[in-house]
């Protein structure tokens, strides 16, 4: 049957790997009457097929590689078990399912068995530090975070060509592709090709990721890296690796709920037969984990450390004077859900909101689901979320909102304006107070901020203030790492960035006297 033909959205369970022990595993779940896929990047048995000669698999004296090979995938047609030749690069579980993400697609599964094998290409220096705060191993997850800026793609096979073409022609990324195999690359005009240039190590300076090469640092906003197998600590983050090599129990689970692993992935010997029996192993256990659902997770870390708690106890208590509403809206995955078209980052922003409300009497937090609440959304201009208004109680249209996680250097901007809201206490001076009576019509400012970024928050409390300051001014706080098409609207490459009534404000600094004037040309009236 053709692939195509058997091809789906959803698995009981998903096999990342088309060796041995992937295909083992597949065809116990296939015994057992469960849908299943395979997944790989490369063709089923590629490895195995170069053994000259295997003396020591049961039941085949002295095979080669390559009978072995069409033995198992005799096999794997007899039970019409799907291979669908695609690389995966992210596994994410949620709540109620696991999301896998690979070159092409994206899939659904109850249970996922991981058995691909031990990586050959060495991390470049800098790599693993960097995975996740520059470098990419998943350009269909992440490529569209960088519409309209530059990125370098390292690739140590041929099929990177296709992946390095979609970010230039479908996502209008600017590709510098560098590759470190024998044969010219095949690559669309847009695509710049730095051949014969091996990087040395990857670094962060400032904003940017050096790739460091014989002819000088190249500077990018991003490093996408193209291998012939991702390696499975990279593949799920949450997944314990030793040496390498995944940490499984005696049933070939992980440490995340779900996903299990089996084979060359889960340390030596590095051997067919150990590998096969493995992949029994962690079907089995798929299998077992479909019938009796989620094994009990560890108990989820408090947002807040106990210190910090204490500390922001300490300073609501002495310090807040009338009470403050925090307003959030959220979205709450159904049954079935995938964490991309949910909100992803709603559950992490709810939880840290109702640790926080929860240190004061004075410090209220009312949580609405964005889909179930849309009137009142619509009603207070939430466009986006996660959203968390600052406001009194009651009060019609709080004008003080953080859209995104008001996490990291943030979360001291979201403390001062409760303190700011809960005393009156302007931070502006009394001159900028007096001139913003001249205020009449409405002004909407915009903070465009990333959670890492130090010198934000000082800008999101100005603009807060000057919302504090006059009723005709709503100032809002926009995490352009969870909202990226913002920063694709404005064209914006550095944080922090400040946009007035829907204009970029230009070149300069960012301070009380500059946004005053801004303020009154757009919202006081001209004679």
């Amino acid at each position: 049957m053709d692939p195509a033909e058997q091809k789906s959205s959803s698995y009981d369970v998903i096999v990342v790997g088309a060796g041995p022990a992937g295909i083992s595993a597949a065809i116990n779940v296939a015994n057992r009457k469960r849908s299943v896929v395979v997944l790989d990047g490369r063709a089923p048995f590629s490895k195995t097929r170069l053994a000259p000669s295997i003396p020591n698999y049961p039941g085949f004296q002295y095979s080669s590689g390559e009978e072995l090979a069409s033995a198992f995938q005799a096999h794997m047609e007899r039970f019409e078990i799907p291979f669908l030749r695609e690389k995966v690069s992210k596994v994410m579980p949620s709540e109620d399912e696991i999301v896998v993400f690979t070159d092409r697609d994206m899939y659904h599964a109850k249970a996922v068995v991981l058995a691909t094998g031990v990586s050959r290409e060495a991390d470049l220096e800098g790599e693993a530090e960097l995975v996740g705060r520059g470098v990419s191993y998943c350009a269909n997850c992440d490529g569209r975070l960088f519409a309209g800026r530059e990125v370098a793609f390292i690739s140590y096979i041929p099929e990177g060509e296709e992946e390095a073409a979609i970010l230039s022609e479908d996502l209008g990324v600017s590709v510098i592709y560098l590759p470190l195999y024998k044969g010219d690359p095949h690559l669309p005009e847009g695509v710049q090709v730095l051949p014969r240039e091996r990087p040395a190590r990857l670094r962060r300076e400032g904003d940017k990721i050096l790739v460091e090469l014989a002819s000088g640092p190249l500077a990018v906003d991003a490093v996408f890296v193209h291998k012939a197998s991702v390696a499975p600590g990279d593949l799920a983050e949450g997944i314990e690796v030793d040496d390498g090599h995944v940490v499984v129990d005696r049933g070939m689970s992980t440490a995340l709920p779900g996903v299990f692993a089996a084979g060359d992935s889960t340390g030596e010997p590095y051997q067919i037969a150990k590998a096969v029996g493995e992949g029994q192993v962690a079907a089995l256990g798929a299998l077992r984990y479909l019938r009796e659902g989620r094994r009990p997770e560890p108990e989820e870390p408090p947002a807040l450390a106990r210190e910090d708690r204490e500390n922001l106890t300490r300073i609501l208590r002495d310090r807040m004077v009338d009470p403050v509403q925090l307003t959030f809206f959220g979205q709450k995955a159904a049954a079935g859900e995938a964490p991309v078209p949910v909100c992803d980052e709603c559950r992490e922003a709810g939880r840290l909101l109702e640790e926080f409300a929860s240190l004061s009497d004075k410090l209220s937090l009312v949580a609405l689901d964005y889909r179930t609440d849309l009137a009142a959304a619509e009603e207070l201009g939430v466009v986006r979320i996660p959203a968390t208004l600052v406001g009194t109680p009651g009060q019609e249209g709080p004008r003080i909102r953080f859209f995104g996680v008001p996490a990291g250097y943030e979360f001291g901007a979201l403390l001062d304006d409760v303190l700011a809201v809960s005393t009156g206490v302007s931070r502006l001076s009394a001159e900028t107070l007096a001139a913003m009576a001249a205020v009449s019509r409405p002004v909407h400012l915009e903070v465009l901020t990333t959670p890492t970024c130090p010198r934000c928050p000082d800008v999101v409390r100005l603009a807060h203030s000057f919302a504090l300051a006059s009723p005709f001014v709503t100032a809002d706080m926009i995490a352009v790492s969870d909202f990226p098409e913002v920063a694709r609207a404005h064209n914006v490459l550095s944080v922090p960035q400040m946009v007035v009534d829907g204009a970029l404000l230009g070149a300069g600094p960012l301070d009380e006297g500059r946004l005053l004037a801004a303020v009154l040309s757009a919202g006081a009236l001209r004679p």
